[in-house]
């Protein structure tokens, strides 16, 4: 019951009320929740994919990340990581905060760079490589000390597999 409410609050873009609960029981942030067409998401998905004020978002997002990071290795019903689903273009939000969200993101669970999800079964990687570049999306590339080397078909509608080394930098 309390989780079809919390959906109800996501859904209404009563982020608030989310923050509130959230910050009572962060766990609550790892239970999945299921859509009105069957399909499971979490808060943090949710959260991403709003159109609502991006500033509480931003919070919310921050406040789950931070008091149960293992909630960056949650896919919804798609398949998608939190990571896959902010790396999108799509995303309703400025540059600034979506690149602050993917730095907390990415240490949260690292093995999402490289992990396939979604329908296309695409890493975040590919995803940001077939659209813009940003600061957030270069970062992820030097996360680390990591360099990613990704194949010629990188930039097709291809799969591919983004090849991790370490560097010295």
């Amino acid at each position: 019951q309390d989780i079809d409410r919390l959906f109800h609050c996501c859904r209404d873009d009563d982020w608030d009320s989310v923050l509130t609960a959230v910050q009572a029981d962060p766990w609550i942030a790892l239970t999945p929740m299921v859509m009105d067409n069957h399909i499971s998401t979490t808060i943090l998905h949710q959260a991403i994919t709003s159109k609502a004020d991006t500033a509480i978002r931003a919070h919310v997002i921050t406040t789950i990340l931070r008091a149960t990071p293992q909630a960056a290795a949650i896919k919804n019903g798609y398949g998608s990581l939190p990571l896959h689903v902010i790396c999108q273009r799509n995303v309703k939000m400025d540059a600034q905060t979506k690149e602050r969200l993917v730095f907390e993101m990415v240490p949260a669970y690292p093995e999402a760079l490289t992990e396939q999800g979604g329908v296309g079964k695409r890493t975040p990687l590919h995803i940001i490589f077939t659209g813009t570049w940003m600061a957030a999306e270069m970062f992820l590339l030097l996360w680390r000390g990591f360099v990613c080397f990704l194949n010629l078909f990188a930039f097709c509608s291809f799969p591919f597999i983004a090849s991790i080394i370490p560097v010295n930098l």
